[in-house]
């Protein structure tokens, strides 16, 4: 296999724009798990309880699908996360519903936070539809190669509106980018619950945070952090070895060189653009204070210009 560098020369990546266009997208497609629109909207459709309605909605395009490929698509969760919503949430509402809840649900939190009334960035309507067209065309474009959930949501079709058409191609290009996250670190040999414990052990995200949002016992985070310890990823504390810095930056290089794919053939100086629109719509939405830091995907706090 050819190593990381000879890798970028023959398929050219700009790792750090990658990087950086994550930082920017995700924050917008956050949303759907934290503004108190789209959790309402989940509630409405017939989920009880938050995760029942992460769940559901997060799955809904695939259909009224069980629990099983769920958990392997979604991949770092416990199983029984998965299992308690699923198949039940498609007694209660169904994945039309809850499509429609997180789409409207996150447009009316984006558009609450872009406020033009001087407590948003006052991002003009021509931008917005032109980042609506942009994002989607790169998210419809993306290779779809073993990504499953992001081809589930390919499914999902634009609605005219710019701000819900926005918050779908960001989605597309968060779900492209989080299959090609789970295909680096499998091809490591690490399970889901171990490649959450590395993001720990390197300080990356708390480990309360991320045990607890993912729903695993602590004894079976002890027991994987002895696993990783015989491996000699992870120290009997949890810390991250240098054998276990260095696989988790394989696995990073891995995600930004896959999700670069979808950005890859484009001009430089149209993400150039792209970047800056997104800047200051990625910055209030942190400055909402509706995603929280820490949080669950690993999303570091960005200083403002």
């Amino acid at each position: 296999m050819a190593s990381a560098s000879r890798q970028d020369r023959l398929y050219p990546t700009d790792r750090e724009r990658a990087r950086r266009l994550w930082h920017l997208l995700e924050p917008i497609h956050a949303v759907a798990y934290f503004s108190p629109e789209p959790l309402a909207g989940y509630a409405e459709a017939g989920t009880k309880g938050f995760w029942m309605g992460y769940v559901a909605s997060r799955a809904a395009p695939l259909g009224t699908v069980t629990a099983a490929p769920v958990v392997a698509l979604f991949a770092n969760f416990h199983p029984r996360r998965i299992g308690r919503a699923l198949p039940e949430a498609w007694n209660l509402t169904s994945p039309e519903a809850m499509l429609a809840a997180r789409r409207s649900g996150s447009a009316a939190a984006l558009r609450r936070i872009w406020s033009t009334d001087g407590s948003g960035p006052g991002i003009d309507d021509s931008t917005l539809e032109w980042l609506a067209d942009q994002l989607s065309d790169l998210g419809e474009g993306a290779p779809v190669d073993g990504r499953g959930l992001f081809a589930a949501n390919l499914t999902v079709d634009r609605t005219g509106e710019p701000i819900e058409d926005l918050w779908r191609g960001a989605t597309l290009l968060r779900e492209h980018r989080g299959d090609g996250h789970i295909a680096a670190y499998v091809t490591e040999g690490l399970t889901g619950i171990q490649a959450n414990l590395l993001q720990v052990g390197v300080g990356r995200i708390p480990a309360e945070t991320l045990r607890s949002a993912r729903a695993w016992e602590p004894e079976e985070w002890q027991r994987e952090i002895l696993v990783l310890a015989g491996m000699e990823l992870l120290d009997e504390n949890g810390q991250a070895t240098m054998l276990g810095q260095d696989t988790l930056l394989r696995v990073e290089a891995a995600t930004d060189r896959a999700a670069w794919g979808a950005f890859a053939h484009r001009d430089p100086a149209d993400l150039d653009r792209l970047e800056q629109a997104l800047g200051p719509l990625a910055d209030a939405i942190q400055r909402s204070g509706e995603v929280p830091f820490p949080n669950p995907m690993g999303l570091e706090r960005q200083r403002s210009e």
